[in-house]
């Protein structure tokens, strides 16, 4: 999980790397205490093998030296017979070192593939952050986007050029907009998995990039959000190690995901992953609201900004509508940002932010904003787009 591409947003923006790492830890020092005791019969074996092993080499080597005194064999003879022995004893060692140095070459391959893919630098030590996660302040967060271009590494395209956007503490807004117009590079942003080439990105004053706390201010909804192989516990706490203890069940409530706990065999601590014994595997629509959840546990463990990209790619009307009732509901506990294509789903959001490239722009920006009814008036982008997806819907665009 913690090198897997399609979990690595969560993991960083979270920080759920240690957390996952001594989990690892946790559970291999427990097998481990079966494995010592299965090696201390093994080691017991490999003795009496030892022990055989030297008895038949003193045995060669005294009929040798006898064939040697009785001039049956001379002295260089004699030399490379001990030499071919001894080399039979590091048969077996050989075999185990080569065995351990495919393993690791095969880790250390796919870790530079990792690293490669993602054009990251190989890291240099540093201080452990886990104490210093602390949100600095609860309560709605402030977003703001100032003059911000950005275009990927390696590509000379612009996703986003001159971006303004501010968003007020406990307001809930929408963005929407064609195909490649930089939704999901705009919550990328926010979220300080890159750097902007121009302007700022702050988080109640705050540079995500920079500042760990400005980060912990952030619940995060992706579209290829985290599953882990772990119990639903697990899953609705992960990653917020800056309070320990913290109380999911009210979120869980909120989030409709008690539903699900409560079908679960054994409750929350069920394995949510069916290669496990005793686990089981849940649908996309029951994944949904206990990743919403953990949003939520994490707005109660401090964070300000519900997050959430293109959650309901893969659910059906019915259950794409109940999971954006429970996010409405959080107007108030936090700051909601929605990024969506879905435009059914943005209509009772405070305001929609339309992104699209203008005419001679290299990158997109802010277009339209304003209510659904305000832009639907306007007869802008929003209006056509809204207007396409109805005529869709209704059966009248095939």
């Amino acid at each position: 999980m913690v090198v897997e591409r399609s979990s690595a947003k969560e993991v960083r923006l979270v920080g759920l790397a240690d957390w996952l790492v001594d989990g690892y830890v946790t559970l291999r020092d427990a097998i481990m205490i079966g494995v010592a005791a299965n090696r201390r019969r093994t080691v017991r074996g490999t003795i009496g093998s030892l022990v055989l092993l030297l008895l038949l080499h003193a045995g060669a080597l005294g009929l040798l030296i006898m064939d040697v005194g009785g001039g049956a064999v001379g002295v260089a003879s004699l030399a490379t017979l001990v030499q071919a022995l001894l080399g039979l004893s590091v048969f077996g060692r050989q075999d185990d070192d080569e065995t351990s140095l495919d393993r690791t070459a095969t880790e250390l391959s796919r870790l530079i593939e990792f690293r490669t893919t993602l054009g990251l630098p190989f890291p240099q030590p540093a201080p452990d952050e886990r104490d210093h996660l602390g949100t600095g302040r609860t309560g709605p967060a402030r977003i703001e986007f100032r003059g911000v271009g950005f275009g990927y590494p390696g590509t000379d395209s612009r996703v986003l050029e001159d971006l303004e956007l501010i968003i007020e503490p406990g307001e809930c807004v929408a963005i929407v907009g064609p195909n490649g117009a930089g939704k999901s590079t705009l919550l990328g942003l926010l979220c300080g998995l890159w750097s902007p080439d121009a302007g700022t990105v702050r988080i109640d004053g705050r540079d995500p990039t920079a500042d760990p706390a400005a980060r912990a201010r952030i619940a995060p909804i992706f579209q290829q959000f985290l599953r882990l192989p772990l119990s639903a516990a697990d899953n609705l706490t992960a990653g917020h190690r800056w309070l320990p203890g913290t109380d999911w069940s009210r979120a869980a409530e909120r989030a409709g995901a008690d539903t699900v706990l409560a079908e679960l065999p054994r409750g929350p601590e069920t394995v949510l992953s069916a290669e496990f014994s005793g686990g089981t595997n849940l649908s996309g629509g029951q994944w949904q609201r206990i990743a919403l959840a953990r949003a939520l546990t994490a707005i109660e463990a401090g964070a300000g900004l519900l997050a959430l990209d293109e959650p309901t790619a893969a659910l059906d009307v019915r259950a794409e509508a109940a999971l954006f009732e429970s996010v409405l509901d959080q107007r108030g506990r936090s700051t909601t940002l929605l990024i969506t294509h879905r435009l059914s789903s943005v209509r009772h959001a405070d305001r929609i932010v339309v992104l699209g490239t203008p005419p001679g722009a290299s990158g997109a920006r802010v277009i339209e904003a304003g209510s659904h009814e305000e832009l639907l008036r306007s007869g802008g982008s929003y209006a056509r787009m809204f207007e396409l997806q109805a005529a869709r819907f209704r059966g009248e665009v095939r």
